[in-house]
């Protein structure tokens, strides 16, 4: 979900796997690069990638 915030940011509020998974919320300045990343942090799910592959 893309909210617009009080300070004119736009909020990315996203559940990775659905209830009780992890939650990844992030600001952004305009709403194309929300959405450019809200895209992006989807595709990655889908693919099997893991966020974090250094550990």
């Amino acid at each position: 979900m893309i909210r617009k915030q009080k300070s004119g940011r736009w909020q990315i509020d996203v559940r990775l796997g659905g209830r009780g998974s992890k939650r990844v919320r992030k600001t952004f300045p305009s709403k194309a690069e929300a959405h450019r990343y809200e895209r992006w942090l989807l595709s990655q799910i889908q693919s099997g990638a893991d966020w974090n592959e250094l550990q």
